[in-house]
């Protein structure tokens, strides 16, 4: 297999430099190959744990609802995580090489610049993902506990494996950062729920496997609505 001696945060003094990731192919079928990012940092391509076979697309405009089922054979061919660095990055072919554009860990992101190269490889950028200013209180207060809520169960066991299923839902400012590319932004959906699943892969009892069946955008934002989510989008920008 391959040798990772180096760690994420070991190349963090080189972040101000140029990197030109290169695809290492894989010899055996039970490998999906690596990306050699640094000459000691390499990244093991593992397929997406949250993707299935199929993916529910819905888009509403102009009070027009649309369905469609996608087949997703080729986002998985697209869009990769490393368990090992809690990584997620799409990977995109080219004559002069691969582009790599994602989450290297939950601290640092890659992204190719879009510049020419005497190389003939494609340079590409590590950047530090910007920080969530102060700390995000999610338990409510003592005295607003519900007193309603129902006692476990004696018998009750925590399954082995719970795979919650997750449907996503796109505002117009995300749909009009992403520029209304469907493809585009459902490749930055499965990036973004791959970190999460990440941190959730944490958990050992019981194990748990988001997964995504479903995205839902809406192309117009609702009147009198506010785009809630544009500032998480700015947080994690890539």
């Amino acid at each position: 297999m391959y040798l990772t001696a180096l760690i994420i945060v070991s190349i963090a003094p080189a972040h101000a430099d140029v990197v030109y990731p290169v695809l290492i192919e894989s010899r055996s079928d039970s490998s999906q190959g690596a990306v050699q990012v640094t000459e000691d940092y390499i990244v093991n391509l593992e397929e997406s744990s949250v993707l299935g076979e199929n993916l529910f697309f819905t888009d509403a405009l102009n009070g027009v609802v649309t369905h469609e089922l996608m087949d997703t054979t080729s986002l998985r061919n697209s869009v990769y995580e490393s368990s090992e660095h809690a990584a997620s990055f799409t990977i995109t072919k080219t004559p002069t090489g691969i582009e790599m554009e994602g989450y290297l860990n939950f601290t640092h992101g890659i992204k190719p610049l879009r510049i020419n190269d005497r190389s003939g490889r494609i340079p590409h950028k590590i950047f530090p993902l910007p920080k969530l200013e102060g700390e995000i209180d999610l338990d409510p207060p003592a005295d607003k506990h519900l007193n309603e809520s129902p006692e476990p169960r004696a018998d009750a066991k925590l399954p082995d494996v719970w795979r919650p299923e997750m449907y996503i839902m796109i505002d117009s400012s995300i749909n009009e950062y992403l520029r209304g590319i469907k493809r585009l932004q459902v490749l930055y959906i499965v990036r973004l729920m791959n970190i999460v699943n990440a941190i959730f892969k944490t958990v050992k009892k019981p194990k748990i496997n988001l997964q995504l069946v479903g995205i839902y955008r809406f192309q117009v934002r609702i009147k009198n609505s506010k785009p809630q989510v544009c500032e998480f989008l700015h947080f994690i920008n890539l």
